[in-house]
């Protein structure tokens, strides 16, 4: 799914409220993570602000042995419902930190980003947490969903150029026939990045950003 991305300069440029896809980023920046075990593609298992598209992910019909795998490549790290929470993706290059998020209230793209990395630091003090203290925490598992849009973006400005291609390395998997027309499709928990959302790629140590988008309008079949 390709995205056309607005480049802007600093991250307190307030978000188009027609709700166009911006982008902030440190000099040129190329996001193409990869993974250990590639992720399932699913061609029309995601409905997005009303448009049916590609996504990558984990859900019903994967042999149980790779679905533990790919639920591994996923760290849910703040979950307030599910129009707000934040999904950290974890590739093989560990340099970097990568992180999806539907944000509530956000006004600028450093808003975004300061939730996200307070979140992210959050995470790695708070490895667990006493029921009804501190932040409610998920544990993905292998009864839980998740979808993520496949992602193409580009964006230039002046000599800035900002790429992403997130998801795109899997084969198609889709949910079998003979699951999605019977109960086999029941979850614990479905995890959907099914409206705009906010991407954020950052040094793994300091959390310095690379990277804060807000992708929308998703072109199906480009």
């Amino acid at each position: 799914m390709r995205v056309e991305l607005s480049l802007v300069a600093g991250l307190d440029a307030p978000l188009d409220p027609r709700g166009a896809p911006m982008a902030w980023c440190a000099a040129d920046q190329e996001v193409a993570p990869r993974f250990a075990e590639p992720f399932a593609i699913d061609p029309g298992g995601l409905s997005f602000e009303g448009e049916v598209v590609p996504s990558f992910g984990v859900w019903n019909g994967i042999a149980a042995a790779r679905r533990a795998r790919l639920v591994a490549q996923f760290r849910l790290t703040r979950w307030r419902g599910a129009s707000d929470f934040m999904l950290e993706l974890l590739p093989e290059d560990d340099a970097l930190r990568i992180a999806v998020a539907r944000l509530a209230g956000v006004r600028t793209l450093g808003e975004a980003g300061l939730r996200i990395t307070g979140a992210l630091r959050q995470g790695n003090l708070l490895s667990w947490s006493w029921p009804g203290r501190g932040p409610k925490r998920e544990r993905l598992g292998l009864r839980d969903c998740v979808r993520v849009p496949l992602v193409r973006a580009v964006g230039q400005s002046g000599a800035a150029r900002l790429s992403i291609d997130l998801g795109t390395g899997g084969e198609e998997e889709p949910v079998p026939a003979a699951i999605t027309e019977g109960r086999a499709d029941a979850y614990r928990q479905k995890v959907l990045i099914d409206e705009p959302f906010f991407l954020w790629v950052g040094e793994r140590r300091t959390l310095a950003a690379h990277v804060v988008a807000r992708i929308a309008r998703l072109t199906p079949g480009a």
